[in-house]
């Protein structure tokens, strides 16, 4: 079981953070969903490999999407 908490969306992403519930401990990841792909170039190297992905971002919604974390995560 799992629990998605936003941290910050615009009309074309959804940042969140999911948290694993099953375990004594619970696990921490943030996900980047993107909402409209023809804006970012996804690039996978290597399929026989690990995956590597390539986002290409306007500035603008990076600097949302990172002020978003810094102030969910209190790093200032």
């Amino acid at each position: 079981m799992s629990t998605k908490s936003t941290i910050c969306s615009g009309d074309d992403y959804h940042l969140f953070e999911e948290i694993a519930l099953d375990d004594e401990e619970p696990l921490t990841h943030v996900q980047l969903q993107i909402e409209r792909a023809s804006m970012f170039a996804v690039e996978k190297l290597l399929p026989d490999k690990d995956a590597n992905v390539t986002l290409a971002i306007p500035t603008t919604t990076m600097d949302e999407i990172a002020l978003a974390w810094i102030e969910k995560r209190k790093l200032l």
